[in-house]
């Protein structure tokens, strides 16, 4: 499955039929690692939810995808709420919380939003929001700046619409306009 998804976003040379591009058996790893771990049953329970999860993770820059899945020790548990958060336990592990919305959003047609709301949370993880202190405000844009980043930008802002117009939302609206 890993394969399949890596070689639809390579540009092969022309002879190469069957192999991955260079790096890929590492990121092939990672993933198969990433989701054998108990936590994720859930998710390999529903190939369409896995397969848009790999979509994601696969667009993460090489070092990023290695701090998320060793370092970071991420777990990705549904949960019931609206959307996601981000947590971390006293074991080091980073734990994104997947919730019903966000889980219908994945299998919907509109996935890409909800692609680009777990970006964002990658992001926090990433950029180690659960270690510094900074106002809420900055985490969130820095956040979105993540996710603006993996090209996400456009469908976080259509994600933020479903969500009351509060200052904090409307200055993070403008933020990913402005991009």
């Amino acid at each position: 499955m890993f394969w399949k998804l890596l070689a639809s976003k390579s540009q092969r040379p022309k002879g190469s039929a069957g192999s991955l591009p260079k790096g890929s058996e590492k990121t092939v790893a990672l993933l198969t690692a990433f989701f054998q771990r108990p936590e994720h049953q859930w998710i390999r329970h529903n190939r369409l939810l896995q397969n848009r999860i790999v979509e994601l993770l696969i667009k993460l820059p090489h070092e990023d995808l290695i701090t998320f899945i060793e370092a970071k020790k991420a777990v990705l548990a549904y949960s019931d709420g609206k959307w996601s958060c981000t947590f971390s336990r006293t074991n080091n592990e980073s734990v994104i919380l997947i919730f019903p919305n966000l889980f219908r959003l994945f299998l919907s047609a509109e996935f890409p939003q909800a692609q680009a709301i777990l970006a964002h949370e990658i992001g926090h993880i990433l950029l180690g929001h659960n270690e510094f202190r900074k106002s809420e405000m900055e985490l969130q844009l820095e956040a979105d700046a993540y996710a603006m980043g993996l090209g996400y930008g456009q469908e976080l802002l259509y994600a933020l619409q479903e969500f009351p117009a509060t200052k904090e939302l409307l200055r993070r609206a403008e933020k990913l306009s402005d991009r």
